[in-house]
């Protein structure tokens, strides 16, 4: 885990395994805020009792650079094995993230799917735009994408959202995928 603040002090940034998290904490004392700094003092000052200060200390000191290089791997191959299942998906169908945390073994992590493809390498053979969420919704400030999948035939209904009726990829394991 690396954290680093920003050059005005407001942003702590915490990296865990690879992966930028951003923390932010403004406590306002007029109209000064408080800075990034002292963000482990406040929360201990926020958590009462000694059990819980322990814990919020534990998430911020105790994460061992081993636990980090084990998280950096799970994440890279989880990571590639939604790389691998995305570049499957055929022209004119989408997949869910929910649908592609499931393929990958991980049903629990569709969030991370998002992160997958919000870092996917910049390359033409991994078609992100064809990953929807469950409700068939494009991703939220891309706005190619809508077009992109209407140029390979996908249809979107008065809401904005994929027919997902139509164009949902019924796969039904990764077995599928690699085979």
């Amino acid at each position: 885990m690396t954290l680093t603040y920003s050059k005005d002090n407001q942003y702590l940034t915490r990296e865990l395994a690879g992966i930028p998290l951003f923390l932010t904490f403004v406590k306002k004392k007029g109209s000064i805020y408080t800075p990034a700094r002292s963000l482990i003092s406040h929360l201990h000052a926020l958590t009462r009792n000694e059990p819980a200060r322990a814990v919020v200390t534990d998430k911020f000191n105790t994460f061992t650079l081993e636990q980090e290089l084990n998280m950096d791997e799970t994440l890279r191959e989880f990571f590639n094995d939604v790389y691998e299942i995305t570049r499957q998906i055929p022209r004119g169908k989408v997949l869910t993230y929910g649908r592609i945390a499931a393929l990958a073994g991980r049903p629990q992590h569709a969030r991370w799917v998002g992160r997958a493809m919000a870092q996917s390498p910049d390359d033409k053979t991994l078609p992100c735009h064809r990953v929807v969420n469950s409700a068939g919704q494009t991703a939220p400030g891309w706005t190619e994408q809508r077009t992109l999948l209407e140029n390979e035939g996908v249809t979107f209904r008065p809401n904005g959202h994929v027919d997902m009726k139509k164009h949902l990829w019924e796969i039904l394991s990764a077995d599928e995928v690699t085979s």
